[in-house]
Order: C-alpha cells, then structure tokens, then sequence
C-alpha cells in the first residue's frame, strides 16, 4: 500500500514538474512527498523478506534517475552518494535504532526489560531474550537489537539523540560507500542473517 502510494505522488511530481526544476528542487520534492510516505511509522511495518527490500527500494531507484535527469552509466549506489541519500533499507534501519535509544534514555514511557538489557553493568552491547515465535522474530525490539549492536559504538551511554543520529548517518554512509552493492540484497542490510551469509 505504501509503495502503491508513493509510486502515485512521484508519478504526480513528474507530471507537475517534468524536467523544467532544478535538480534541488526534485530532490526536495521526493524528500517531503515521496520519501516521508515510505519512512511514515517505518518502526511498526519494515520490510523483512527480499522480496519486500526490491519492492520498496524500487520507488527509490526510479525517483533518482528522475531526480538527475536520468544520467547514463551511473548505477543506484552511484546515483546515491551523489545524491547524499541512503538507500531506504538503512534509512528503516537508523530509525529502528533512534526510537530504541530514546527508549533507552526514557523519552518514551516504555518498560524495556522485557525486551532489551545490557550484558553487564559495565558493557555496551545489548542482549535479549529468546523468543521462538516467527512474529517476535520481525519484530522492532529484534531488528533494532541486532542493528545497534552492529554499529562500531553501541547505545549504553546515550545522553543526546541528535547526536547518536549524527553517528549513525555516519556509520550509514561508510556502510554505503564500502559495502552497499545494488545486485546484493544481503549488503541492504548492517547485518545480514540469510542462511548463505551465517555460513562465513
């Protein structure tokens, strides 16, 4: 339904403007029409099969080629560091750790013992109980437990959001210059726990 969505107001947008605006101006478009569609309450529904990852990153993929005009011989990484954009798979991902970490410093009245707790008092890495339900397997406690834990620093001693957001779009953008490959959905994601990929 979002894709669906989000597909209709790039589809506006490219009607409305065609090529007379400015790349800026496209790009500030698809920010505010079209990505906030895809981010809105990404916490409760993140794509979690790659089948779900291709489809919504097609939205993306095409809005860039529109956005620079639809250059030849540039591929979608290419397409997004010049952009200054992060593929939507990251951006799903920074979100899941910015709403645990104001969990964590209770910007939220959310009781998070249940779900997350540091290993010891003295570590920054997170662990969690074990759950055997396919659902809870999904869910954003889970994928925001493994996400922040990839990270080359971890969440214990978060005293301001912006500026462990700040962090994280960082960590992102190395993820995409280093690692990110637009043929390889298992680089879509910090850590991919594919069958294929826990073999090495």
């Amino acid at each position: 339904m979002s894709v669906t969505k989000a597909n209709r107001m790039l589809g506006l947008i490219q009607r409305t403007c065609g090529h007379a605006c400015s790349t800026k101006m496209k790009r500030q478009l698809y920010l505010s029409l079209v990505r906030s569609i895809l981010d809105y309450s990404s916490q409760s529904w993140a794509a979690t099969t790659k089948q779900s990852l291709l489809h919504l990153e097609s939205v993306q993929k095409r809005a860039s080629k529109y956005i620079l005009g639809y250059p030849q011989g540039m591929n979608y990484k290419e397409r997004m560091v010049e952009l200054n954009l992060l593929p939507l798979s990251y951006r799903r991902e920074l979100n899941d750790c910015v709403f645990l970490a104001k969990c964590l410093i209770g910007m939220y009245e959310l009781d998070l013992s249940q779900f997350v707790a540091l290993k010891s008092p003295d570590s920054t890495s997170m662990k969690m109980p074990i759950f055997k339900t396919e659902c809870f397997r999904h869910s954003l406690f889970n994928r925001a437990f493994y996400s922040c834990n990839a990270m080359p620093f971890h969440g214990k001693n978060i005293s301001c959001v912006n500026s462990y957001k700040f962090k994280l779009l960082e960590n992102y953008k190395n993820l995409l210059n280093n690692t990110f490959s637009p043929d390889n959905t298992c680089t879509w994601v910090s850590k991919c726990h594919c069958k294929r990929c826990r073999l090495f």
